[in-house]
Protein backbone atom coordinates (compact mmCIF):
# COMPACT_ATOMS: atom_id res chain seq x y z
CA UNK A 1 0.00 0.00 0.00
CA UNK A 2 1.39 3.20 -0.85
CA UNK A 3 0.36 7.13 -0.70
CA UNK A 4 -1.91 6.86 -3.69
CA UNK A 5 -4.05 3.94 -2.66
CA UNK A 6 -4.88 5.80 1.03
CA UNK A 7 -5.76 8.54 -1.02
CA UNK A 8 -7.95 6.17 -3.62
CA UNK A 9 -9.40 5.13 -0.64
CA UNK A 10 -10.16 7.92 1.50
CA UNK A 11 -11.70 9.94 -1.73
CA UNK A 12 -14.15 6.87 -2.72
CA UNK A 13 -15.64 7.27 1.02
CA UNK A 14 -19.30 10.17 1.29
CA UNK A 15 -18.84 13.47 1.39
CA UNK A 16 -15.21 13.16 1.67
CA UNK A 17 -12.53 16.48 0.61
CA UNK A 18 -8.53 16.42 1.06
CA UNK A 19 -6.45 19.74 1.26
CA UNK A 20 -3.28 21.17 3.04
CA UNK A 21 -4.65 22.96 5.91
CA UNK A 22 -1.18 22.80 7.69
CA UNK A 23 1.78 22.31 5.13
CA UNK A 24 2.44 21.10 1.90
CA UNK A 25 3.50 17.53 3.05
CA UNK A 26 0.70 16.59 5.13
CA UNK A 27 -2.66 15.73 3.47
CA UNK A 28 -5.65 15.92 5.70
CA UNK A 29 -9.14 13.70 4.74
CA UNK A 30 -12.21 15.21 5.98
CA UNK A 31 -15.88 14.44 6.53
CA UNK A 32 -18.21 17.16 7.22
CA UNK A 33 -14.92 19.70 7.62
CA UNK A 34 -14.20 17.44 10.20
CA UNK A 35 -10.38 15.94 9.91
CA UNK A 36 -10.69 11.89 9.92
CA UNK A 37 -6.73 11.32 9.11
CA UNK A 38 -3.79 12.90 8.19
CA UNK A 39 -1.16 11.30 5.71
CA UNK A 40 2.54 12.73 5.38
CA UNK A 41 3.63 12.60 1.85
CA UNK A 42 7.21 13.78 3.20
CA UNK A 43 9.82 10.95 3.70
CA UNK A 44 8.30 7.10 5.20
CA UNK A 45 4.38 6.61 4.59
CA UNK A 46 2.94 7.74 7.80
CA UNK A 47 -0.74 8.20 8.48
CA UNK A 48 -3.16 9.12 11.39
CA UNK A 49 -6.74 8.21 12.21
CA UNK A 50 -9.03 9.96 14.29
CA UNK A 51 -11.60 7.21 16.04
CA UNK A 52 -14.46 8.01 18.44
CA UNK A 53 -15.00 3.96 18.65
CA UNK A 54 -15.01 3.19 22.29
CA UNK A 55 -13.59 -0.31 21.40
CA UNK A 56 -10.62 1.17 19.53
CA UNK A 57 -9.56 3.42 22.33
CA UNK A 58 -9.83 0.76 24.97
CA UNK A 59 -13.01 2.07 26.97
CA UNK A 60 -14.89 -1.23 26.82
Amino acid sequence: MNAEDIREYAMSLKEVTEGFPFDNETLVFKVNNKMFALMSLDGPLRINLKSFNPIALGWN
